[in-house]
Order: structure tokens, then sequence, then C-alpha cells
């Protein structure tokens, strides 16, 4: 454990937010739209295909041609047991997922081919890689509120074992979360959980609006309740967590620089918010779960001791049973503070041969 990016990829971590779609991997959306005879932009490079403008809009329109590419049950099998392989070499042990179901009607893929393909990625990968991972369908905000209220009714009548619970995502300013009130009391009637994307782009109050209107029990992203003292203040009190993601923000939101103090995250810690840590839609972003980890102590300043909150905060806002977060809660924090303990016994020992003419490992 001589690196900071190898302890960060070797900590147990859990990952509640993350888009399927966004997990794809360039090379694998090359192959996907040559398969299914997807027009892809001129690019130099696989990765080229996700260089898109910093703005939530920009990233929409390469997330849409990703979910053009995918098309049956295989390609959605592919991808999901490719991402989840992915998760587990950063090392998430437990996952919640979002998929687009939506995304892919306008193409002619339904629900259900959706769903039979992911379902059979993560039963795979669960199998030979022992990650865990439950599936959430996002709800798409702009639809409007009686296509989502259908959509919610093939939800539940579409293997609904398979489905922990819904979200609502895309793109958020000018469709605020109460006019799907009626799909979230539907949906939290029949026993799903409950999420929603707010206050990335658009503003505080929509963070409110999920909680105290929709029902929500946690929040992806938040941001911008820092625009609001008095909430963030109130929201200090409670136990909502919420899912941030570094790397995103400084893509979809003004908060470019993760080093600026007055970052978003970084004042919603100070502000007494519990937050845990996700790469959202790591290759488009550039990024991946590690590597999340390791900008947070790098970037944004925070400790080893931080970084072990974060992660159980991630075992409290998972949707599973008290007994198993307990469990966690006492496995992970050993497993943790032992990986620690051989980092930083690795870290004092390079630097003794540092001081006594030794080669020193810069990679910390």
């Amino acid at each position: 454990m001589n690196t900071l990016r190898e302890l960060m990829a070797a900590l147990p971590k859990a990952e509640l937010h993350l888009h399927l779609e966004g997990s794809v991997m360039p090379h694998t959306l090359i192959e996907l739209a040559a398969k299914n005879k997807v027009v892809l932009p001129e690019y130099d490079k696989p990765e080229d295909l996700y260089e898109f403008d910093k703005d939530l809009g920009a990233f929409l329109n390469v997330y849409n041609l990703v979910c053009e590419s995918i098309v049956d049950h295989h390609d959605f099998e592919r991808v999901t047991y490719e991402c989840l392989a992915n998760c587990h070499k950063h090392g998430a042990r437990y996952v919640e997922l979002f998929f687009s179901p939506q995304a892919h009607f306008k193409y002619g893929v339904s629900y259900a081919t959706c769903l039979k393909g992911i379902v059979a990625g993560k039963n795979r990968a669960s199998q030979d890689l022992g990650i865990e991972c439950q599936l959430i369908p996002g709800v798409n905000r702009e639809k409007p509120a009686d296509e989502n209220l259908a959509f919610l009714h093939t939800i539940l009548n579409t293997q609904r074992d398979q489905v922990i619970g819904i979200g609502l995502d895309y793109y958020e300013s000018p469709f605020p979360p109460e006019i799907h009130l009626k799909t979230f009391l539907l949906a939290k009637e029949q026993g799903l959980r409950l999420t929603a994307h707010a206050g990335e782009a658009g503003p505080a109050e929509n963070v409110q609006k999920s909680v105290d209107i929709l029902g929500c029990e946690r929040i992806d992203h938040g941001y911008h309740i820092v625009d609001s003292p008095e909430m963030q203040a109130e929201f200090s009190k409670g136990e909502i967590v919420f899912t941030v993601c570094p790397s995103t923000t400084t893509i979809t939101t003004h908060w470019h620089d993760l080093a600026d103090p007055q970052h978003a995250i970084k004042r919603m810690v100070e502000g007494g918010l519990k937050v845990m840590i996700n790469s959202d839609d790591p290759p488009m972003m550039g990024t991946d779960l590690a590597n999340e980890y390791v900008l947070l102590v790098e970037q944004m300043g925070f400790s080893l001791s931080d970084i072990k909150g974060f992660i159980l905060n991630g075992i409290d806002a998972a949707w599973i049973s008290e007994d198993k977060k307990a469990y966690w809660h006492k496995e992970w924090a050993k497993e943790i503070d032992d990986l620690f303990s051989k980092y930083t016994t690795n870290v004092q020992s390079t630097l003794v041969k540092s001081n006594s003419g030794g080669v020193v490992n810069h990679d910390q």
C-alpha cells in the first residue's frame, strides 16, 4: 500500500450515484454503435467522443448518443457487467445503479428489454466478482407528469422484485420536483425507495421540495443548498445523505475548481451535511471511483479521517437492512483502519528512506 491511489482503490466503498449509460467505456460505445448502425461524431481516439462543453445540456447530448447505441438485451448485459467490473476494480462492494429506460424508448427499446439485460449483467457480476447491486430506474423530469405516472406502472408490473427504488433525473432547472408528485407518492405507496437529482443545475429549493413534497430519502448532488444558509442549517440536523460527485461539479456546475475553499462540497461538509462520494458517469467525466477519493485528499484537502466518515455515510444512505448496515459499519471500519495503518506506515518508511538518500515515491 505505497500510494494514495492504491489505498483509495483498496478501501471498501458503496457507490450510490452511478448511471449505467454514463459508465459505458468509449471503446464499448464504438463497438455497440457499429453493431447497431448508429452514426458517431468524427473522432481521432475513442476518448474524443466524451469531449463536450462544461454544461449539463452538452453532457446529456452525449449521454443520449450512448443510449441510442444500446439496443438489445445482450448490449444491456454487456454494459452492466463492464460497469460493475470497473466498480469492483476501484473498491466498490455495493452499488445502487441508475439506468434511464425512457432514453431508450424513443429508439424502440422496451423497459422489459432493458431490465432483462441489466439483471443478467448484474447477476453475472455478482457470481464472478462478489459485488452486490440493486437497480434504480430514473424518471425523466422533462417528461409530462402523466407519462411518468404511466412509466411507473410499467416499472411496477415488470419484474418489480428487481428494482429497489426510483430516482428523478435529467435537466433540472426548468422542471421542479413537484411536477411529478403523483408518481412519487404512488412509488412510495408501492414500497419503492425514493431519491432525486436536485440542486445541481437548479435552485436550493429543489432540494427542500424533493424531501418535503416528494418524500425523497436522500439527495443526488444537492450543491446549491449552500446558497441557502438557513436550509443548510436545517438539513445538518437530519439524516438526509447527499450523494456528491466531485468531478461532475467541475463540468455541470460553476464550481470548476475542486481546490477552491468555497467549493460547494467543501462548504456542505463544513456546514454539517452528511455526504458520500460517487463517480456519477465516470468515463464521461474522466474519472473513476478511486480517483474521486484521491481528489478529495489531493485537491480538496480532506483527511483520511474524513474519507472514513464519507464511506460510512455511504452505508447509512444505502437501501439495505439495518442489520446489514450495522454489520458493514463494524467490518468496514475495521478494514479501513487496517488499510490506513499500512498506508501511513509505508509513507513514514518512505520518508525515512528519503532522508537517508533513498528513492522517494512521489505518488502519494
